[in-house]
């Protein structure tokens, strides 16, 4: 107790406000679970969230006015005790006249109770907000206190202005570490929207982002629809993919999916999205999600319905009997005057081509120099990146999958500046590629090996070779010979989830190349390290070219 006394004086004393009133809103706040966090309601939905056996309790304890002198170990009064044990609001104020040793975390701790008997109708604040007794408590807490006795019916409303203020109290003046040590504290509902404001703020603080998530996830209180919608957005957003809150969310989202009308999209949409960023790949959440999709079409929003495509496509993921009806119901409702920018579009269409749902007109589209323009318009005449491996990997799907395409196509002498995209690596895997190639050289020889190979289609082959029917490697193509291409797969080319599996972009590269006519073998980074030595790593890349020579 004495410890939870300490974290609310660490906060009632990071502020000086002017007047009793929003002394009082804040220590309202501080009354819910005693914590700031929490955000004042309006009466009737707090009396909905109170059982009715506690009210009655409270009600009934009015008439208790004795305070007992508890004694702690060391034989001094215990004011924390007394405090706890405080039945009316006389014996609360009693005690910050009768105790000589009342500390800041003491009238903190009697002003909480008090806000809180007041949310509960079991007092009125008009009762002691001038009372002497109060206005010192107020004092020691570092705020100064003006007689009002006007403006009362205007409580609600100033105690709602005033939690913003309180909650960057929480999050700002108390340090991450101190607030991390009060989630365990506050109620669920609270820690949604903690959660919000820092991802409002954009403010990464570690501890207690950990510190919510672990208390969030110990809760067996079921979150609804737009309170996972906000989580999800929230740790996406911040970049905290905590898996066991990630794991809750899609537990609570499926129940609340069953139990609840949901009258707008928006929700739905933003939880695909905040899915795909955190790369999340759970098999039945997105299963329910695509459904409510399509049984609520009519009402979905264009982004909505690409929110759905993009995020199956980010995540390898394909419900069963869905395809046909993105086919031929949902991506046919999209055209690109549907889309705020052409960025979302070719995002769109890359995800169909991903999904490998074939649209010839939909792919011409964005392959046809009039969109090309349009979209090196939109970023002052330079392309970025991304968008040009997106248009590389629909070039190449067309070319490969859709043989009766007729549509339009990019070539090298026509947009070579598309062509000429840096495949650019992260640190990770330019590790794991040296590795694999230190290994390969004592298998392959140098003239049989080429290593980062450009396919023209948006990204490179790692390595690749050719290899004869014993798995020997060979300097150029045979009758009965096969193109091996290895690609490094690290931690950022899987999904994350209950099983895993490789992300879309991963995905459609290898189908890619092995239409193309590569045997390709993934090296993933759970089965093959940096670490490993070099006698490890050259035996398991000589077992898995065995075993393609094989198949």
């Amino acid at each position: 107790m004495l410890r939870h006394l300490n974290r609310l004086t660490s906060i009632a004393s990071a502020r000086n406000y002017a007047i009793t009133k929003n002394l009082f809103a804040s220590a309202s706040v501080l009354a819910e679970n005693k914590d700031p966090v929490n955000v004042i309601e309006k009466s009737q939905d707090l009396k909905k969230h109170r059982k009715s056996q506690t009210v009655a309790a409270v009600f009934a304890s009015l008439t208790d006015t004795e305070q007992p002198q508890t004694e702690a170990k060391d034989g001094k009064i215990d004011v924390d005790e007394i405090i706890l044990n405080a039945k009316t609001v006389n014996g609360l104020l009693n005690i910050a006249e009768q105790n000589k040793d009342l500390t800041r975390k003491h009238a903190l701790k009697i002003v909480s109770i008090l806000a809180e008997w007041t949310s509960i109708e079991r007092a009125k604040l008009a009762e002691f907000e001038n009372d002497t007794r109060f206005t010192k408590l107020c004092r020691m807490l570092g705020r100064a206190v003006k007689n009002n006795n006007n403006n009362t019916g205007n409580i609600n409303k100033r105690l709602e202005n005033f939690r913003n203020a309180d909650l960057d109290t929480v999050l700002g003046v108390t340090g991450d570490d101190e607030a991390a040590k009060l989630v365990a504290s506050i109620t669920v509902e609270q820690m949604v929207k903690v959660l919000k404001n820092l991802s409002v703020k954009k403010r990464r603080s570690t501890p207690l982002l950990r510190s919510l998530a672990f208390n969030m996830s110990g809760k067996e209180e079921h979150l609804n629809i737009k309170q996972c919608s906000d989580v999800l957005y929230a740790i996406a957003s911040l970049n905290f993919p905590e898996p066991v809150l990630i794991s809750k969310l899609c537990d609570d989202i499926q129940l609340d999916l069953k139990k609840s009308e949901i009258k707008k999209s928006s929700t739905i949409g933003s939880m695909l999205t905040s899915l795909a960023f955190l790369k999340y790949r759970e098999p039945v959440v997105l299963d329910c999600l695509s459904e409510w999709i399509v049984k609520n079409q009519s009402i979905c929003r264009t982004q909505d319905i690409a929110a759905l495509c993009m995020t199956l496509a980010t995540l390898n993921y394909m419900p069963i009997d869905l395809e046909d009806v993105i086919k031929t119901k949902l991506a046919p409702s999209l055209t690109p005057l549907d889309f705020k920018n052409s960025s979302d579009y070719l995002s769109y269409v890359w995800s169909l081509m991903s999904l490998n749902i074939p649209i010839d007109a939909t792919f011409n589209n964005v392959l046809d120099n009039s969109f090309i323009e349009k979209l090196s318009s939109d970023y002052k005449n330079e392309i970025p990146i991304p968008a040009k491996i997106k248009l590389l990997n629909i070039n190449g799907g067309v070319k490969l999958f859709m043989p009766s395409y007729k549509g339009a196509m990019l070539t090298r002498e026509k947009h070579q500046s598309i062509y000429s995209v840096p495949l650019l690596l992260n640190n990770d895997k330019q590790l794991l590629i040296k590795a694999m190639t230190d290994a390969l050289k004592n298998i392959i020889p140098e003239a049989c090996l080429r290593i980062h190979q450009d396919t023209n289609m948006g990204f490179s082959a790692d390595a690749e070779f050719y290899i004869d029917s014993s798995a020997n490697p060979i300097p150029k193509e045979t009758n009965d010979s096969k193109r091996i291409a290895l690609m490094v797969h690290d931690y950022h080319d899987f999904c994350q989830g209950p099983h895993q599996h490789l992300s879309g972009i991963a995905a459609l590269n290898s189908r890619l190349l092995s239409k193309a006519g590569y045997e390709v073998l993934s090296v993933p980074y759970n089965e093959f390290s940096v670490n490993d030595l070099l006698l490890k790593r050259v035996t398991y890349l000589q077992k898995i070219i065995k075993n393609a020579s094989k198949n």
